[in-house]
């Protein structure tokens, strides 16, 4: 019984080896460099999006997915943008078109975001600013098997002056504006991937053998204010501000070891259980927004901050409405209204302060547009 025993373990110890040497490797081969154009689609509305148990192989079918926007990242040399002295140590920038730029450092084992320059996006806020990762954020790690743990962490911080706030948001939140000359936002930053499944995926144009990133992202957002007799001090605890304070975002991303696309990644709901958004590559997928968003123009969503009302306005094709629907920043669904006319006021006085986004459908519940916007007291 003893020899048997021996034997069926190290039979099932061969089979586990073959199994895992059967599974691909990421290497930094996948890593983006200079010159390179990725093409990615992402689906606000996911269908038939299934999450596996973990482990292996899995065959997961994701051509459900639809392209309600197209993006296109271009990597350049660091040095092309106009920010690159706040970051010699960059040896990409991708550029976008409102002139808003992000650094990447690549090594043998990380691919690292540095940091922004440009528009701000931390706080929902339309600030000229550099927004350094301090240590850098790690994106991409090489190389990568199944299966296996990488942890990383990091911070970003950004003082802004009290004349570059809209007029009553301090206010609005219960802060004394007048007594402080700055406000602080800290973000912090712990990455946990785990390597946990492997398999093929199929998403429109195409299968690919694929491992599959568990990433959960443990972050925490203060709020810090400063005067020249206190100096800075944190003070998310005293004035809660929606969008402050800890969060645990989970998202599934499925990597290829020969494509620089990530295959999929699949954004989870506040629960964890729910996909929400995915994000694919493109293989030339046409874009169903772009086809209906063709048929609309001049969409609107106005003002911004919103205090009490807000206002859709849009030019729509003959005897057609739009609906709309908003959404807090945990995800839930805090508004609907159907058959919007061109011009329409919503009353938005009831909701709490925060950052909201908001999507337009057509009639047959195709997304036309999207954005967000700040929701502040009167």
């Amino acid at each position: 019984m003893v020899y048997i025993s021996k034997t069926l373990c190290l039979l099932m110890f061969l089979g586990l080896q073959m199994t895992l040497k059967a599974q691909i490797t990421i290497t930094n081969a996948t890593f983006p460099v200079a010159g390179d154009t990725l093409k990615t689609a992402t689906d606000l509305s996911p269908e038939g999006v299934i999450i596996s148990a973990a482990g292996g192989p899995f065959t997961l079918d994701y051509t459900t997915l639809q392209a309600d926007n197209q993006t296109t990242t271009f990597f350049r040399t660091a040095s092309e943008g106009m920010a690159f002295g706040s970051y010699p140590n960059a040896e990409l920038v991708v550029i976008l078109d409102a002139g808003a730029e992000t650094y990447y450092d690549v090594s043998a084992t990380a691919f690292s975001n540095l940091g922004f320059s440009g528009a701000e996006i931390l706080t929902g806020l339309p600030l000229d600013a550099n927004l350094k990762f301090v240590p850098p954020l790690k994106e991409r790690q090489a190389p990568i098997d199944y299966p296996s743990l990488l942890n990383s962490e990091t911070a970003l911080s950004i003082a802004i002056p009290l004349d570059d706030l809209p007029d009553g948001i301090l206010d609005s939140f219960g802060i004394p504006s007048g007594l402080i000359d700055s406000v602080g936002v800290q973000l912090t930053t712990s990455r946990a991937d785990f390597t946990d499944a492997f398999g093929t995926l199929s998403i429109p144009g195409g299968t690919y053998d694929v491992l599959r990133i568990k990433r959960t992202d443990y972050s925490n957002t203060r709020l810090r204010v400063y005067n020249s007799l206190f100096g800075w001090q944190d003070v998310t605890d005293l004035f809660p501000v929606p969008g402050f304070g800890q969060d645990t975002t989970i998202s599934y991303h499925y990597v290829n070891n020969t494509e620089k696309e990530p295959i999929a990644v699949v954004t989870m709901d506040s629960t964890g259980m729910m996909p929400m958004v995915v994000e694919f590559k493109d293989n030339g997928v046409t874009s169903h927004t772009a086809d209906e968003g063709a048929r609309w123009s001049d969409i609107r969503v106005y003002p911004n901050p919103v205090v009490d009302r807000m206002t859709i306005s849009f030019e729509r094709p003959i005897s057609e409405t739009l609906s709309v629907q908003i959404y807090d920043a945990t995800g839930r669904l805090v508004f609907v209204q159907k058959n919007l006319t061109h011009l329409e006021e919503i009353s938005f006085a009831d909701q709490a302060e925060g950052i909201y986004s908001y999507s337009l459908f057509d009639e047959n519940g195709k997304p036309v547009a999207s954005g967000r916007f700040l929701k502040i007291q009167p």
